[in-house]
């Protein structure tokens, strides 16, 4: 059993490095004792490695995440209730695996208790499940072309994050001549449909690249900015990005569950990653990396396809271009941010409400695309 639910310890290493080793040896085949050869910089031992892959094996999930999800087990249910298990909690036990398979360990247990009143820990319901012969079966659900892993360590972590107002999504879009131009107009039946182009000041339109934050409350406009071609996005320019756009408008993650305190972000070259956690360290945000080939999981590209449109619809008013992209901007709100959340993460916003901390805490089975 892993020590990260026996001792109740922090772990050293996160759910990504995690997630990477369990992934090379479970799904590329590479023997533990290559990928303890091969490692660098990290020097992470074998027997490090096998708990975290019979971790895996035993949970459905990295280590790490479970103990998240023991932490806010505790602060939903309380501490371990020092009794023996009776005919009863066993049987609900069984009853709530049954009618409810898909559920996780830390939702096990939490329905147990409140049907039973019975408190236990997610290594101890594992034993239990265990003892009557109940394994966790692997669901081969997952988008083909993505990392299986990585998405449900993407999906896991952002279930450990208490509230939805806690997060600030950033990534990057193209607008280009594609973007702006409608594909269908009105014409009589017979007739072709002819697109009238405008041909003038070069300032007339504009192709850019914008790099944007949204939150809850839709794009963060002071934390949008406009890269207008022929300039590109390189990794500095991301970097300064992140220092004068993002850094300014985090707070701490913590037990106060702050607005703007955890970051979605695409994984970037390791050498950029490093200076973007340090940028990022003094603010004591918490980062979450999206899952590689998986933009289906991050509500900022449902936001980025309503931007456009809109631009699209602007397309024959008297609007310049920076008029068009703020009005666009404007066009997403918090009604259409917290549906793009619902239905990619199936996660809703609950009133902050100290009885109701789990109520908001809801998992997404990953099916194929």
């Amino acid at each position: 059993m892993s020590s990260i639910i026996t001792n109740n310890t922090q772990p050293k290493y996160g759910p990504r490095v995690q997630a990477e080793y369990i992934y090379k040896h479970l799904y590329e085949g590479v023997p533990v004792e290559t990928i303890v050869e091969k490692q660098f910089p990290l020097t992470i031992n074998r027997a490090t490695i096998y708990r975290w892959i019979s971790h895996y094996n035993d949970f459905g999930e990295v280590p790490s995440i479970t103990y998240e999800k023991e932490k806010q087990l505790r602060n939903r249910i309380g501490s371990v209730t020092n009794k023996s298990i009776n005919n009863v909690v066993y049987n609900t036990l069984i009853n709530i695996v049954l009618e409810k398979p898909s559920l996780y360990l830390d939702q096990v247990a939490a329905e147990l208790f409140d049907r039973t009143g019975y408190s236990t820990s997610i290594s101890h319901i594992s034993k239990l499940l265990k003892s009557k012969g109940y394994t966790l079966k692997k669901m081969e659900l997952h988008a083909r072309s993505a990392s299986k892993l990585e998405q449900q360590r993407f999906i896991d972590e952002i279930y450990t994050v208490p509230r939805l107002h806690q997060f600030v999504m950033i990534d990057e879009t193209h607008k280009d001549k594609k973007a702006s131009r409608k594909n269908r107009a009105w014409s009589k039946s017979g007739k072709a449909a002819i697109l009238k182009e405008h041909f003038g000041p070069k300032d007339f339109e504009k192709y850019y690249t914008m790099i944007a934050a949204m939150d809850i409350s839709g794009f963060i406009k002071e934390s949008c900015e406009l890269i207008v071609r022929p300039e590109t996005v390189d990794g500095p320019r991301f970097i300064k990005y992140i220092n004068d756009c993002i850094v300014p408008i985090m707070n701490r993650y913590d037990e106060r569950n702050l607005p703007r305190s955890v970051i979605t972000i695409d994984n970037a070259s390791v050498h950029d990653k490093l200076i973007i956690e340090q940028l990022l360290h003094p603010t004591g945000c918490r980062i979450i990396y999206t899952a590689a080939y998986s933009p289906y999981y991050h509500p900022i590209e449902r936001s980025f396809h309503q931007y456009k449109c809109d631009i699209k619809r602007l397309q024959d008013t008297n609007l310049d271009w920076f008029g068009k992209h703020l009005n666009a901007l404007n066009s997403v709100t918090s009604d259409n941010v917290k549906n793009y959340i619902k239905s990619m993460w199936g996660r809703e916003e609950v009133p902050n409400d100290d009885n109701d901390d789990d109520d908001d805490m809801m998992m997404m089975i990953l099916t194929d695309v």
